[in-house]
């Protein structure tokens, strides 16, 4: 397996309230300092709180509700069974 360097981040979990910093280095290239990351699709900060990756939901969504509001209108949009189907699909 080989480390690609570019995407390679350190991320230290601490409760700690002093900004926490240190220097790790591979094969003498340092690598970069984050403080939220995803890993697994879940996106967590330095506390392992999950604030920023319930915004992130909530942003998709957002843009998924107001297709399926474009989609559900009276005068136009789709038939009932479809607009059932897409909102299973989405939701």
């Amino acid at each position: 397996m080989t480390i690609n360097l570019g995407k390679t981040t350190s991320q230290f979990f601490t409760l700690n309230t002093q900004h926490f910093t240190a220097n790790l280095a591979y094969r003498r290239c340092l690598l970069q300092h984050n403080d939220v990351s995803t890993n697994l699709g879940c996106i967590l900060d330095n506390k392992l709180k999950l604030t920023k990756h319930v915004e992130h939901i909530v942003s998709k969504a957002k843009k998924t509700l107001s297709i399926l509001k474009r989609l559900a209108g009276a005068k136009w949009g789709c038939g009932r069974a479809t607009f059932n189907n897409i909102y299973k699909n989405y939701v």
